[in-house]
């Protein structure tokens, strides 16, 4: 997986630079896997590296919480200000847990 990573339960989603469209689809394809063969039940998206997301990935965010339940989905390294600013603009930092 390139966007990926299985640790026991988790899917850990690292995402370098843009987290648009294309990449939101390759990383839905991934967590599917994750979590219908992997057996993951918690999805960490970790954006140390990401620059910005659009609403595809917002979209791609409100989709898994439907399928693992929002309290298993949490958003960690937060670093650049486009990140946050998108996340709250589209209110998830009110659905999921930031760390």
């Amino acid at each position: 997986m390139k966007y990926v990573i299985i640790d026991g339960t988790n899917a850990i989603v690292a995402v370098e630079g843009r987290f648009d469209l294309v990449k939101s689809m390759e990383v839905e394809n991934e967590l599917k896997t994750a979590v219908n063969t992997q057996g993951c039940n918690k999805i960490v998206i970790d954006f140390q590296k990401t620059m910005f997301i659009d609403s595809s990935a917002n979209r791609l965010f409100k989709k898994q919480r439907d399928i693992v339940g929002g309290e298993n989905i949490e958003f960690r390294n937060i670093v650049h200000p486009a990140v946050m600013k998108a996340l709250k603009t589209a209110k998830l930092d009110r659905i999921f847990t930031i760390i």
